[in-house]
């Protein structure tokens, strides 16, 4: 004989997991970061918005998609 199974709710099988909210810093703060090369700050000043914060993983983002690009 089969049994009929409850059906499973979303939030008993699922635990919400806790944003993590990054610090965020200006371009002076990250070029004074050690998480970055010379030739990284240097490209870093050049391809950041002025008076604009980012956090580590934006700027890295950023200096990647920059570093990757096509050279013109």
């Amino acid at each position: 004989m089969a049994v009929k199974k409850a059906p499973i709710k979303q939030s008993d099988s699922v635990e919400e997991v806790p944003k993590v909210i990054e610090p965020i810093f200006d371009i002076d703060d990250l070029c004074q970061s050690k998480e970055f090369t010379r030739n990284e700050k240097d490209f870093l000043r050049a391809i950041v918005q002025k008076g604009e914060s980012y956090s580590i993983s934006d700027a890295k983002k950023i200096l990647s998609k920059a570093l990757k690009g096509e050279v013109k």
